[in-house]
Protein backbone atom coordinates (compact mmCIF):
# COMPACT_ATOMS: atom_id res chain seq x y z
CA UNK A 1 0.00 0.00 0.00
CA UNK A 2 1.08 3.38 -1.39
CA UNK A 3 0.42 5.73 1.72
CA UNK A 4 -2.95 7.06 2.55
CA UNK A 5 -4.55 10.46 4.58
CA UNK A 6 -3.68 11.97 7.65
CA UNK A 7 -6.06 10.74 10.20
CA UNK A 8 -8.02 13.14 11.89
CA UNK A 9 -8.21 11.75 15.32
CA UNK A 10 -6.66 12.58 18.92
CA UNK A 11 -3.58 11.64 20.24
CA UNK A 12 -3.27 8.58 21.56
CA UNK A 13 -3.01 10.19 24.99
CA UNK A 14 -6.37 11.81 24.38
CA UNK A 15 -8.05 9.41 22.99
CA UNK A 16 -7.08 7.02 25.66
CA UNK A 17 -8.37 10.17 28.38
CA UNK A 18 -11.52 9.94 26.43
CA UNK A 19 -12.07 6.14 26.60
CA UNK A 20 -11.99 6.99 30.42
CA UNK A 21 -14.96 9.18 30.65
CA UNK A 22 -16.85 6.55 27.97
CA UNK A 23 -17.13 2.69 27.30
CA UNK A 24 -18.28 3.14 24.03
CA UNK A 25 -15.58 4.89 22.57
CA UNK A 26 -12.22 2.70 21.43
CA UNK A 27 -8.44 3.56 20.76
CA UNK A 28 -8.05 2.97 17.27
CA UNK A 29 -5.20 0.38 16.97
CA UNK A 30 -5.61 0.81 12.98
CA UNK A 31 -2.12 0.11 10.91
CA UNK A 32 -2.59 2.68 7.82
CA UNK A 33 0.02 2.46 4.80
CA UNK A 34 3.34 3.55 4.20
CA UNK A 35 4.43 5.01 1.51
CA UNK A 36 6.68 3.19 -1.42
CA UNK A 37 9.43 6.02 -0.39
CA UNK A 38 12.91 4.85 0.70
CA UNK A 39 13.26 7.92 2.79
CA UNK A 40 10.36 6.92 5.04
CA UNK A 41 11.53 3.81 5.17
CA UNK A 42 15.10 4.75 6.00
CA UNK A 43 13.60 6.42 8.92
CA UNK A 44 11.29 3.49 9.99
CA UNK A 45 14.37 1.01 9.14
CA UNK A 46 16.79 2.96 11.61
CA UNK A 47 14.40 3.41 14.56
CA UNK A 48 13.96 -0.48 14.02
CA UNK A 49 17.89 -1.18 14.54
CA UNK A 50 19.48 -0.59 11.07
CA UNK A 51 22.21 1.43 10.33
CA UNK A 52 21.52 3.05 7.40
CA UNK A 53 24.98 3.83 6.84
CA UNK A 54 25.65 0.31 5.57
CA UNK A 55 22.46 -0.93 4.16
CA UNK A 56 19.40 1.31 2.96
CA UNK A 57 16.10 0.96 1.19
CA UNK A 58 16.75 2.60 -2.62
CA UNK A 59 14.33 2.96 -5.57
CA UNK A 60 14.96 0.38 -8.51
CA UNK A 61 13.93 1.99 -11.50
CA UNK A 62 12.68 -0.79 -13.62
CA UNK A 63 13.23 -4.35 -14.46
CA UNK A 64 16.05 -3.59 -17.63
CA UNK A 65 19.55 -5.01 -16.96
CA UNK A 66 20.55 -1.52 -17.20
CA UNK A 67 18.11 -0.41 -14.66
CA UNK A 68 19.03 -3.16 -12.13
CA UNK A 69 22.73 -2.94 -13.44
CA UNK A 70 22.34 0.67 -11.08
CA UNK A 71 21.91 -0.77 -7.35
CA UNK A 72 25.05 -0.65 -5.45
CA UNK A 73 25.69 -4.90 -4.60
CA UNK A 74 24.61 -6.99 -2.58
CA UNK A 75 20.93 -6.88 -3.06
CA UNK A 76 19.83 -7.97 0.32
CA UNK A 77 15.98 -7.59 -0.52
CA UNK A 78 13.68 -6.71 -2.76
CA UNK A 79 10.51 -5.38 -2.23
CA UNK A 80 7.53 -5.20 -4.49
CA UNK A 81 4.54 -2.94 -4.46
CA UNK A 82 1.08 -3.93 -6.64
CA UNK A 83 -2.00 -3.93 -7.17
CA UNK A 84 -3.91 -6.09 -4.36
CA UNK A 85 -6.25 -7.42 -6.93
CA UNK A 86 -3.20 -9.24 -8.69
CA UNK A 87 -3.22 -13.19 -7.72
CA UNK A 88 0.01 -15.12 -8.14
CA UNK A 89 -0.17 -19.25 -7.91
CA UNK A 90 1.38 -21.32 -5.78
CA UNK A 91 2.10 -24.65 -4.58
CA UNK A 92 2.05 -26.60 -1.39
CA UNK A 93 5.25 -27.93 -3.05
CA UNK A 94 6.67 -24.45 -2.90
CA UNK A 95 6.71 -24.63 1.27
CA UNK A 96 9.81 -25.85 1.72
CA UNK A 97 11.08 -24.61 5.22
CA UNK A 98 9.93 -23.50 8.42
CA UNK A 99 12.68 -22.48 9.95
CA UNK A 100 12.61 -18.44 9.54
CA UNK A 101 10.94 -15.83 10.27
CA UNK A 102 7.61 -14.93 8.68
CA UNK A 103 4.21 -13.78 9.97
CA UNK A 104 0.34 -12.98 8.43
CA UNK A 105 -1.26 -10.03 7.95
CA UNK A 106 -3.68 -10.47 10.12
CA UNK A 107 -7.43 -8.74 10.26
CA UNK A 108 -5.89 -6.26 13.11
CA UNK A 109 -2.82 -5.79 11.11
CA UNK A 110 -5.03 -3.38 8.59
CA UNK A 111 -2.84 -2.21 5.66
CA UNK A 112 0.45 -3.44 7.34
CA UNK A 113 2.04 -4.83 4.13
CA UNK A 114 4.66 -2.51 4.08
CA UNK A 115 6.19 -2.76 7.47
CA UNK A 116 5.89 -6.30 7.27
CA UNK A 117 8.06 -6.14 3.99
CA UNK A 118 10.00 -4.40 6.21
CA UNK A 119 10.23 -6.71 8.86
CA UNK A 120 10.63 -9.79 7.08
CA UNK A 121 13.58 -8.51 4.82
CA UNK A 122 15.11 -7.21 8.47
CA UNK A 123 14.70 -9.91 10.63
CA UNK A 124 15.90 -12.51 8.42
CA UNK A 125 18.72 -11.02 8.28
CA UNK A 126 19.88 -10.07 11.85
CA UNK A 127 23.74 -10.56 11.10
CA UNK A 128 24.15 -9.46 7.60
CA UNK A 129 22.64 -6.44 7.96
CA UNK A 130 23.92 -5.71 11.54
CA UNK A 131 20.85 -5.13 13.15
CA UNK A 132 20.93 -3.40 16.52
CA UNK A 133 19.57 -4.10 19.52
CA UNK A 134 15.94 -2.16 19.29
CA UNK A 135 12.28 -2.76 18.73
CA UNK A 136 12.30 -5.51 16.29
CA UNK A 137 15.07 -7.65 17.65
CA UNK A 138 12.49 -7.65 20.78
CA UNK A 139 9.91 -8.64 18.97
CA UNK A 140 11.77 -11.54 17.44
CA UNK A 141 12.73 -12.36 20.97
CA UNK A 142 9.14 -12.79 22.14
CA UNK A 143 7.54 -13.68 19.32
CA UNK A 144 9.81 -17.05 18.91
CA UNK A 145 7.91 -20.25 18.20
CA UNK A 146 4.95 -18.90 17.44
CA UNK A 147 3.09 -19.43 14.58
CA UNK A 148 2.89 -17.04 11.71
CA UNK A 149 -0.51 -16.54 12.53
CA UNK A 150 0.26 -15.94 16.62
CA UNK A 151 2.99 -13.79 15.48
CA UNK A 152 1.00 -11.42 13.53
CA UNK A 153 -1.30 -10.83 15.99
CA UNK A 154 1.56 -10.22 18.12
CA UNK A 155 2.79 -7.36 16.18
CA UNK A 156 -0.82 -6.12 16.05
CA UNK A 157 -0.54 -5.75 19.46
CA UNK A 158 3.02 -4.43 20.23
CA UNK A 159 2.84 -1.05 21.17
CA UNK A 160 6.20 0.22 19.98
CA UNK A 161 5.91 -1.32 16.48
CA UNK A 162 2.16 -0.13 16.46
CA UNK A 163 3.42 3.50 17.32
CA UNK A 164 6.41 3.58 14.82
CA UNK A 165 4.62 2.30 12.23
CA UNK A 166 1.89 5.71 12.57
CA UNK A 167 4.64 8.08 12.68
CA UNK A 168 5.87 7.25 9.49
CA UNK A 169 2.90 6.32 7.90
CA UNK A 170 1.96 10.12 8.61
CA UNK A 171 4.92 10.75 6.52
CA UNK A 172 5.62 10.77 2.83
CA UNK A 173 3.96 12.76 -0.07
CA UNK A 174 0.59 11.00 -0.62
CA UNK A 175 -2.36 11.72 1.39
CA UNK A 176 -3.59 9.03 4.18
CA UNK A 177 -6.59 7.18 3.29
CA UNK A 178 -9.65 7.82 5.74
CA UNK A 179 -10.18 4.86 7.97
CA UNK A 180 -11.82 1.97 6.69
CA UNK A 181 -10.65 2.62 3.10
CA UNK A 182 -7.38 0.86 1.76
CA UNK A 183 -4.93 1.60 -0.39
CA UNK A 184 -6.06 -1.23 -3.44
CA UNK A 185 -1.98 -2.07 -3.48
CA UNK A 186 0.27 -5.06 -1.65
CA UNK A 187 3.84 -5.40 -0.47
CA UNK A 188 5.80 -8.49 -0.56
CA UNK A 189 9.86 -9.32 -0.20
CA UNK A 190 12.01 -11.18 -2.42
CA UNK A 191 14.72 -12.97 -0.20
CA UNK A 192 17.89 -15.69 -0.32
CA UNK A 193 17.21 -18.17 2.32
CA UNK A 194 19.67 -20.51 2.08
CA UNK A 195 20.50 -20.06 -1.36
CA UNK A 196 16.92 -20.43 -2.64
CA UNK A 197 14.81 -17.64 -3.50
CA UNK A 198 11.99 -16.93 -1.44
CA UNK A 199 8.39 -14.77 -1.72
CA UNK A 200 7.32 -13.23 1.92
CA UNK A 201 3.89 -12.14 1.50
CA UNK A 202 1.73 -12.07 5.09
CA UNK A 203 -1.73 -12.74 3.04
CA UNK A 204 -0.26 -16.41 2.28
CA UNK A 205 0.24 -19.28 4.36
CA UNK A 206 3.81 -19.54 4.54
CA UNK A 207 6.69 -18.39 2.10
CA UNK A 208 7.23 -19.30 -1.21
CA UNK A 209 10.26 -20.80 -2.86
CA UNK A 210 11.32 -19.91 -6.41
CA UNK A 211 13.97 -22.04 -6.47
CA UNK A 212 17.38 -22.37 -6.16
CA UNK A 213 19.57 -19.01 -6.75
CA UNK A 214 21.83 -19.54 -9.40
CA UNK A 215 22.66 -15.83 -9.41
CA UNK A 216 22.43 -12.44 -8.68
CA UNK A 217 19.13 -11.86 -6.25
CA UNK A 218 17.92 -8.91 -7.57
CA UNK A 219 18.39 -10.21 -11.42
CA UNK A 220 16.66 -13.37 -10.22
CA UNK A 221 13.43 -12.01 -8.57
CA UNK A 222 13.05 -9.49 -11.04
CA UNK A 223 12.33 -12.43 -13.71
CA UNK A 224 9.96 -13.60 -10.62
CA UNK A 225 8.14 -10.52 -10.96
CA UNK A 226 8.20 -10.09 -14.71
CA UNK A 227 6.88 -13.39 -15.25
CA UNK A 228 4.11 -13.55 -12.28
CA UNK A 229 2.98 -10.02 -11.43
CA UNK A 230 4.11 -7.77 -14.39
CA UNK A 231 2.19 -10.60 -17.05
CA UNK A 232 -0.80 -8.47 -17.80
CA UNK A 233 0.14 -4.98 -19.77
CA UNK A 234 -2.79 -3.05 -19.46
CA UNK A 235 -1.86 -3.07 -15.73
CA UNK A 236 1.28 -0.76 -14.92
CA UNK A 237 1.10 0.34 -11.62
CA UNK A 238 3.95 -1.14 -9.63
CA UNK A 239 7.37 -0.02 -7.97
CA UNK A 240 10.23 -1.92 -6.27
CA UNK A 241 12.30 -1.13 -3.61
CA UNK A 242 15.84 -2.23 -2.74
CA UNK A 243 17.49 -3.09 0.43
CA UNK A 244 21.22 -2.43 -0.75
CA UNK A 245 24.27 -0.53 0.17
CA UNK A 246 23.96 3.29 -0.37
CA UNK A 247 24.87 4.83 -3.40
CA UNK A 248 28.62 6.54 -3.04
CA UNK A 249 28.58 10.07 -1.73
CA UNK A 250 29.69 12.41 -4.78
CA UNK A 251 33.04 14.07 -3.48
Amino acid sequence: AKKKRKSEGKTMEGTTAAASTSSTTKVSTRWPAIESNPEVMNKFAKDLGLDTSKYAFTDVWGLDDELLQMVQQPVISLILLFPFTKKTPFTEAQKKREDVFFLHQVHDLDDACGSIAMVHSLANNLETLGVGEGPLRQFIRSSAGMTPGDRGNAMAADATLSGLHRQFSQQGQTQELAEGEHSGHHFVAFLDIGGDLYEFDGMKPYPICHGKLNGNLLFEAAKVIREQYMNDPTVLDFSMIALAPPPPEDD
